[in-house]
């Protein structure tokens, strides 16, 4: 048996969301201690990965205590109906990035920028030593980017720190 501390650390997660997890009942821990202290079994604790892949994988905890309980055959719909939708916004993403690289050109008058990799553009103001400079597009280069949500830039990068 694992206290909540070691279960959260084998699974992945934190013991916040175990303990959250066990008030809506998504999973409860297999005993308590007399002390009243979760314990969590070695089938807890696979079961609490599966709970950080299928979250992983943009399902929400809902549905995630559905699949828990399912048959196999009910899961694998699931995840290809899952997959599906994941493709799908994919594809929107795609389409997003097009319209955006159509307005780019648009505001460019009508140059097409080269492919980004994450260098400064050579007709930024990097480079002729006004305007925001480098620092901006660096901030560009500190978003998370998952499947299912859009890269927002970060308003700061993490070398700086918040003004006082």
């Amino acid at each position: 048996m694992y206290q909540i501390s070691e279960a959260a650390a084998l699974s992945g997660l934190t013991v916040r969301a175990l303990r959250h997890y066990d008030a809506i009942g998504l999973l409860q821990p297999a005993t308590r201690s007399d002390a009243g202290y979760r314990l969590y079994s070695n089938e807890d604790v696979k079961a609490l990965q599966r709970i950080r892949r299928y979250q992983g994988f943009g399902f929400s905890l809902d549905e995630i205590g559905e699949l828990l309980t399912a048959k196999a055959p009910d899961r694998l719909e699931a995840l290809r109906n899952q997959r599906d939708a994941v493709r799908q916004r994919t594809s929107d993403t795609a389409q997003v990035v097009r319209a955006i690289n159509q307005e780019i050109t648009k505001e460019n008058n009508g140059e097409k920028e080269r492919p980004t990799d994450g260098s400064v553009p050579k007709h930024s103001s990097a480079n002729t030593g006004t305007g925001p400079g480098p620092s901006l597009f660096r901030a560009f280069r500190h978003c998370s980017l998952t499947l299912w949500t859009y890269c927002v830039p970060s308003p700061r990068p993490s070398r700086w720190t918040p003004m006082r």
